[in-house]
Order: structure tokens, then C-alpha cells, then sequence
């Protein structure tokens, strides 16, 4: 995992202003990212009787897909530089990469919602 720890710092020290702009955007994204899979995905699963337990589940994959869709740029150079180092195919590190940043990030907007939901 070193590696990859080492890879981000390094994207982090040359290309700051690319995880600025990611933010940024997020910012003023929320809404897209936020609103659709809640409000129009959200009802429609429940209209067709899916499950709560799935339909909250795919809710939160679906936040996480278009959230980690900002940090596209940033997986891609990481996965560059890891592929130069470990002699490995960039698109391979790079899946591995994004389906890391889409559950993570599914898991801690689940812990958001949670929070939210029992306060």
C-alpha cells in the first residue's frame, strides 16, 4: 500500500489545483450527485417494490458513481505512475483504483446516512 500512498502524495504535491477544481465542483455539483439517485432513482425503485434494504443499496452505489466521477483525472495519472512502477497495465491499477474510491466512499455516505437518520 506504500505505493500507493507514495503515488498520491506525489500527484499531490505537482497537480494540487486538479483536487481543488474536484472540490469545487463537487460543491457546486451537489445537487446532481445528490439529488438524483435520491429523489428520481430513489422513488422510482420504490414504485417498481424492490426491497428497501436493495433499493438503499444501489441508492448509495449510484451517489458514490457519480461523486467518484470527479476524481476520474486524479485515479488516472495515480494509475499511471503505478503502472510505470509495478510494469502493470494502466487501465487494470485504474479500475482497481476507481472500485476502491466508489465503495469507500459508498460506505462513509452509508455512515453519513446513518447518522443523519438516527439523530
Amino acid at each position: 500500500m506504500s505505493i500507493y500512498s507514495k503515488a498520491y502524495r506525489d500527484f499531490l504535491k505537482k497537480d494540487f489545483m486538479l483536487l481543488v477544481i474536484a472540490i469545487v465542483l463537487l460543491f457546486f455539483t451537489f445537487g446532481l450527485w445528490m439529488g438524483v439517485p435520491v429523489f428520481v432513482v430513489g422513488i422510482f425503485l420504490w414504485e417498481i417494490n424492490i426491497p428497501p434494504f436493495i433499493s438503499i443499496i444501489l441508492v448509495l452505489l449510484l451517489i458514490s458513481v457519480l461523486f467518484t466521477i470527479f476524481f476520474i483525472p486524479m485515479n488516472i495519472k495515480v494509475a499511471k505512475t503505478i503502472g510505470k512502477i509495478k510494469n502493470r497495465s494502466t487501465l487494470r491499477i485504474f479500475s482497481r483504483l476507481q472500485l476502491i474510491f466508489i465503495l469507500s466512499s459508498s460506505v462513509i455516505f452509508s455512515l453519513i446516512f446513518i447518522v443523519i437518520i438516527l439523530v
